[in-house]
Formats: structure tokens, sequence, C-alpha cells
């Protein structure tokens, strides 16, 4: 796919926050190439961790792309300033298949090292409660995840482990306290679906990554959220495909996890055990439709679970680069593709002329023309002409338009400006109006978290 296809994407109008960064990832990597700090940026997306991701893009790309194409680092701005005021738990697309699509990946990377581990995992259900009889041999991803989807049984019906892990969720700081699942959906007939892990049965998918046996009424298909939560987990985390909401079943992986480490706490393997454990149970989750990886990434962020794993000296890993990689490569293509498909569905809808791609001498660059900004004529109507436009005055202007049309429109014209700004006049006094764009930023957040429920429907 030409890279004016991914730079058309990230213009269109419904890009969410996953769809941002996936395809800003792709437009980065034509632009200025491959990078440790790409990678970071990778890493932090795929935690889950939107703020240190969109630090991360930010100071990857200043100076070094705004000295290259400010019109391209104008765009990749404004879209993670704004894009997530189109997150929305229900949908995220591309999150969900990339969720889905890393989940496969690092399920398929296991080896014999992550085997051990997991044999490991199978001696301590035998030792702890008879019930439970593994096969301590594993040498398979099969065999590997006969063990791995026991551990949820295992916990519950073993005492000890089930008791840890009801002192976990039951702590006033517990992540658990926001669990926000509602009821199933009342459904006339069942959803059929071949879609894989947490994509719905309404999302688009690649015919050639499609289940070759059919499922009804998948998770994912089928929950919905409960709003009556007070800062429900979804609705505070709305960049997050909802599923499940938070993962009760990732206390008791960490239950047994703590009796795990006490068992082999002198193994030399310990931390590196400890971590593939993690990886084998979140993919088998993830990939089995049960839930998205936020859901059981944050209960790792859990105080109380954080404090279990510093006490004994584990660090959780990051994911592994190889499989990282390929699942980005296969999400930014797949963003690209469903964020274009639903512009041609707008420009159809709204009868608008501009169908086509855009046209350039220079088909490895993107045509000036398809990003150059006018002056913003709200700022005219409030007082501002272009030519005695300056930066404090621009700034009073736009907390007037914050005033009187809110948050959203005020940002908007913010980042008109600003482009305009970079065009035609480099040493702009902007601090004060950078400022007041931070503080709008936030602010919409909070509006999104305390809000978004109630308008979004229930798909």
């Amino acid at each position: 796919m030409s890279i004016e296809k991914y730079i058309e994407a990230l213009k269109a109008s419904t890009v969410d926050s996953a769809d941002s960064v996936l395809i800003t990832i792709r437009i980065i990597e034509h632009e200025l190439g491959h990078s440790q700090e790409l990678n970071l940026v990778k890493q932090a997306f795929a935690q889950n961790d939107y703020k240190r991701t969109f630090d991360l893009i930010e100071s990857l790309i200043n100076p070094t792309l705004l000295e290259k194409n400010e019109e391209l680092f104008a765009l990749i701005c404004e879209k993670i300033a704004t894009a997530f005021e189109h997150d929305n738990p229900h949908k995220n697309w591309s999150r969900r298949y990339f969720d889905t699509r890393l989940s496969q990946e690092l399920w398929n990377i296991q080896n014999a090292n992550y085997f051990s581990s997991i044999e490991k995992l199978a001696s301590l259900m035998i030792e702890k409660n008879r019930q439970f009889t593994p096969s301590t041999q594993v040498k398979s991803l099969d065999e590997a995840e006969d063990v791995i989807k026991l551990v949820r049984d295992f916990g519950e019906k073993t005492h000890e482990i089930n008791t840890l892990m009801g002192e976990l969720r039951s702590m006033k700081t517990s992540i658990s306290n926001s669990k926000d699942r509602g009821p199933k959906r009342k459904l006339s007939e069942g959803l059929i679906s071949q879609n894989p892990g947490i994509v719905k049965s309404i999302s688009p998918m690649p015919v050639d990554e499609l289940l070759t046996t059919a499922m009804c009424n998948k998770v994912a298909d089928v929950f919905e959220i409960d709003p009556s939560v007070v800062r429900g987990y979804s609705k505070t985390n709305t960049q997050v495909p909802y599923v499940n909401s938070v993962s009760g079943t990732t206390f008791v992986l960490v239950a047994v996890l703590t009796n795990y480490i006490e068992k082999y706490k002198n193994d030399p393997n310990l931390e590196n055990d400890t971590n593939h454990i993690i990886q084998a149970f979140f993919s088998f989750t993830c990939k089995c439709g049960y839930h998205s990886l936020a859901e059981m990434q944050d209960v790792l962020n859990d105080p109380a679970v954080r404090e279990i794993f510093a006490n004994n000296n584990i660090t959780i890993h990051d994911i592994p680069q190889k499989a990282l990689d390929a699942a980005i490569a296969a999400s930014c293509h797949y963003a690209t593709r469903i964020t274009l498909q639903h512009k041609l569905h707008e420009d159809i809808s709204e009868g608008s002329p501009s169908l086509t791609h855009v046209e350039s001498n220079d088909r490895s660059k993107p045509s000036l023309s398809f990003f150059r900004k006018s002056y913003p004529t709200e700022l005219s109507i409030y007082g501002v002409r272009e030519n005695k436009a300056t930066g404090p005055r621009v700034t009073e202007a736009i907390k007037k338009i914050k005033e009187e049309k809110g948050n959203v429109p005020a940002l908007k014209v913010a980042f008109n400006f600003m482009h305009w700004a970079r065009q035609k006049h480099r040493h702009f006094n902007t601090t004060e109006l950078k400022e007041l764009i931070g503080k709008m930023r936030t602010e919409i957040h909070q509006e999104i978290c305390n809000n978004h429920l109630d308008n979004c429907i229930i798909i």
C-alpha cells in the first residue's frame, strides 16, 4: 500500500487512538526509518499506555520530521491530540485486531524454554491439588494449552490460592472494584462468527485469517457494559476494547504465581519462568476471545499485585520485539484499510467529489496541497484578522471560543492556527497557546471519560 494511502487515512475524521498510532507508526517508518525509539513507541502501545505512546511519538518526530515535512508533522500532532474523541470500548476495531494478532504471535513463538516453565506450573498444580493431574511433559503448543487452560479452575478450587485471590480483589485500592461487566445482550438469535480472538462478528476481517469453524455468541459479542458502576473500567478507559471488563481470572493467575514463586524461589530462571507463564496465559486468553489484553495487563498494574512482584524481585519483561513487529505491521495495514473504507462511505453519503487519492509528481512524498492550511476563519470572526495575528491575541480569541462553544471546537481552531503559523511564521510566540492546548486536551479526555457511555450506542 502506498504511503499516500496511509496519510489519507490519517486525515480521516473517524480515526481513534489506536488508528492514529498504528497509521503514524507506518508513516514514521517510511519517513524516518526504523529505530530503537520507534520500538519504544510500539512497546508502549502494546502495553496500552497511550500517554507514553503519544509522548514518545512527539519526541521522535520533533524536530526530525518537523524539519523534513512540517505539514505531515502538524497532521500527526493534531491526530494524536484529538483521536481519543472517537474511542469507544464497544468498537475500537483496529485495537481489537491488534490484540488478537499479537496474542496469536505470542502464542506461536513459544519454544522449549516456555514449555519448561509450563512444566513447572503443572508440577505445582499436582502438588497443591490432587484433583488436577496435568502432564508435566510439555513438548508442543497443544500440550502447553492443556496446562494453561486449567489455571482458572485450579486457582478457584485450591483453597489457599482462592483465598489469596479473594484478598487481592477485595482491597479498597483494587482495580477489581471498577469491573463493569453488565448482563448479556438479549438476542433474538445467535450471533455466528468466524472472526478470531476478540474481533467482533460485525468487524471486517481478512479472509485468510478467518477461523475454519464458526462460533456462536462469542464473549466479545454478547456482554453489555454496566453504566451504573462508579468510575467503571470501560468508562474511564475508553481506548480499551470492551470484552469482559477487568479480568478476575488474572487475579487468579497472580495468586497462582505467588505460590509458584515461593515453590521455585531458588531457581535461577524464576523471573523468565514467571514471564513465560504470564505471556502464555495472556495470549491464550485473548486469542480465545475471553479478554482484551488491557483488561488483563492492568491487573498487573494493581498496587497489591505490583508489590508481590517487587517483593520477589520479579520484573515484567517487554513483549518480544519480533512478535510485536509482526503484529504491528499487520495492524497498520488493517487500520488503514478499514479507515479508508469508512472514509469512502462517508464521502459517498455526503456526495463529496474528492474520492481520488493524492496526486504528486514524486510518489515517495505526499502532496503539500494535501495538508495546506489556510488561516482559520473563526479567528477573524472573533476579531483577530490574519494580518494582525499574534500568539497572545490568538490565545485570547481561542479562550473565548472555548468559553462559548466548548473545548473540542476551540482545540481544532488552535491546531489549525498552529499549522498555519508553521507555514507562515516559524518564530510565532505560541508558548501560552501550547499551554492552553495542553489544558484543553486534558479537559476533553476527562469529559470523554465522564460522558462516553451515556452517549455511545450499545452494539
